[in-house]
């Protein structure tokens, strides 16, 4: 699961700069929603489908332009 207190540019691996890789946030984005998505944990406990769906939501807004 991902940190929490990690900023937007840390959680995706990138250099905290006003010029962004799109490509590079792309891929990370992708990355990160694969492992995070709620539908891959919708078998698992509450709890642990309340995570999944607490860190989809900060990497989508991590990523809101």
């Amino acid at each position: 699961m991902i940190d929490f207190s990690r900023t937007h540019f840390e959680l995706f691996g990138l250099p905290a700069s006003f010029a962004i890789d799109v490509a590079a946030l792309d891929r990370a984005w992708r990355e990160l929603q694969a492992e995070v998505h709620p539908d891959r944990h919708a078998t698992a406990d509450d709890a642990s489908r309340r995570l999944a769906l607490q860190a989809s939501a900060r990497v989508n807004e991590a990523t809101v332009r």
